[in-house]
């Protein structure tokens, strides 16, 4: 039990990241594009760190800008 344990852990320790998306740059607007779907009820995603965060620069990311609207 102890030996399968062990790997499981390991198994968990020695992960590969197979997709990673990086919102340090405003180059997300290149990556991403904004759906048509819904016509006027879509909304617009902003490049923001949000009300909390602990380095603006570094925690910045996509934010769904408008209540009660379709992201898709």
């Amino acid at each position: 039990m102890m030996k399968l344990l062990a790997l499981l852990l390991l198994g968990v320790a020695s992960a590969t990241i197979y997709f990673q998306e990086d919102f340090s740059d405003d180059g997300w607007r290149s990556r991403w594009v904004d759906s048509t779907k819904k016509g006027a009820s879509q909304g617009k995603f902003e490049w923001s760190a949000g009300s909390y965060y602990a380095d603006a620069s570094k925690g910045k990311g996509l934010m769904c800008s408008e209540d009660m609207r379709f992201y898709t």
